[in-house]
């Protein structure tokens, strides 16, 4: 914690750090209003349902071939626009809230436009850590990031019920104009002093073609990354699997469901802090990714709503830990002008992959259960960490130090 807390002394720190917070409360404030918002004007779950698809559909078909788009027109430009793009968005909904003009394909069109500005600004975002931050710092500043995710997953859906509770959905998205507004402004100041990247000619296919042949050079980086992709696709996918198990394992309903996830958050957040002060070597990584399914493993004998929720809460650390140990390690072996064509691919894994796993995820759910869930969650997770594992300590490479 304290290791953490060390970061708050540089005031460029301070600056990321603010960012960090504020996008991440809006982010997650957003998701909860928009979820609720087309659940009121439809009353359908079905519409809820497509908000997903409309969000994530374009970045999954998309993402892969803007991940050299940092390393070629330069992060400043990228994230100054793209902040301008979403502070647009948001004013928009805005505005036909207050006007009481807002309609559900106007949602889903808003959805569409922030999934094509994430296509560009993905890369940029992942690759701008590492050029303002301290290589010694790094694995610190990604363990804090989690943290204040994690935190923001936890208070800004909160925040969003009171609202919407208190002052109803036209007056809603007015937090969300001021969070985007304050985040443009503090990427202006923050990235600043970002050096000019070199006249660089975009080529999609040429740059998804340059960051996989990056990783293939780097095996641990590699398989780390095969493993987030098997771990991400289907045994995460809490969203999907928890209502259901909610319901029929413990007898509860949303009350339940919300607090199983608020645990999930928890654990994230408390993971986080830990990691931020002691690192991530490749082993513990990788460790994280078994421990997600020996969590689903357990998970599927259980019954009773305390243990179920501590099973959580080491489920968000073990999701937290593969997740910025594989991000911490990609970024410090990696060189600088590689960081967005290779960060490009970690943010396709983890942004598109999770949102279309959740959708098989559902079919599974549904035909078998939350238990088949569990148990081909648990089977692809363990599965996956060991053979990597495994294959790790035979390589016995230089790469296989602390990230």
């Amino acid at each position: 914690m304290q290791a953490a807390l060390s970061l708050l002394a540089n005031k460029t720190y301070r600056l990321l750090i603010g960012v960090s917070a504020v996008g991440a409360f809006g982010f997650w404030f957003q998701a909860t209003v928009l979820t609720w918002v087309v659940y009121a004007l439809t009353n359908s779950a079905a519409q809820v349902g497509l908000i997903a698809l409309f969000q994530w559909g374009p970045y999954a078909i998309l993402g892969l071939f803007s991940v050299g788009v940092a390393d070629t027109w330069g992060k400043r430009r990228i994230l100054l626009l793209t902040q301008i793009g979403y502070a647009s968005n948001s004013l928009m909904l805005c505005t036909l809230a207050l006007t009481e003009n807002l309609t559900v394909f106007a949602i889903y069109a808003s959805c569409v436009w922030r999934s094509l500005l994430m296509c560009v600004e993905q890369p940029a975002r992942q690759s701008l850590i590492p050029a303002i931050v301290a290589t010694e710092d790094l694995t610190k500043m990604l363990g804090f990031n989690a943290s204040l995710s994690g935190l923001g997953r936890i208070v800004a859906p909160s925040v969003a019920g009171v609202i919407i509770g208190t002052v109803g959905i036209r007056y809603c998205f007015i937090p969300n104009v001021m969070t985007s507004t304050i985040n443009l402004v503090g990427l202006y100041f923050l990235t600043m002093t970002l050096p000019r990247r070199d006249a660089r000619k975009f080529d999609p296919i040429a740059d998804l073609r340059e960051g996989l042949h990056i990783v293939a050079q780097h095996r641990q980086i590699a398989t780390l990354l095969i493993v987030l992709l098997c771990v991400t696709t289907l045994p995460l996918s809490f969203n999907v699997i928890l209502p259901v198990f909610a319901e029929t394992a413990l007898g509860g309903g949303a009350t339940t469901f919300g607090t199983l996830m608020s645990c999930m958050g928890v654990g994230a957040v408390i993971a986080s802090l830990i990691i931020s002060s002691r690192g991530m070597t490749v082993n513990s990584t990788l460790g994280c990714a078994i421990g997600v399914g020996i969590v689903q493993a357990a998970l599927y004998f259980q019954t009773q709503l305390v243990t179920v929720a501590l099973l959580m809460a080491a489920a968000g650390g073990c999701a937290v830990g593969l997740i910025v140990g594989t991000n911490a390690i990609i970024l410090t072996r990696t060189d600088s002008t590689e960081h967005g064509r290779v960060g490009g691919l970690f943010s396709y894994v983890v942004n598109a992959i999770g949102p279309l796993g959740s959708v098989v995820m559902g079919f599974i759910v549904a035909s078998g259960g939350a238990h088949a869930g569990l148990a081909i969650g648990a089977a692809m997770a363990v599965s996956a960490g060991t053979v990597a594992l495994i294959a790790v300590q035979r390589w016995h490479g230089p790469d296989s130090g602390r990230g």
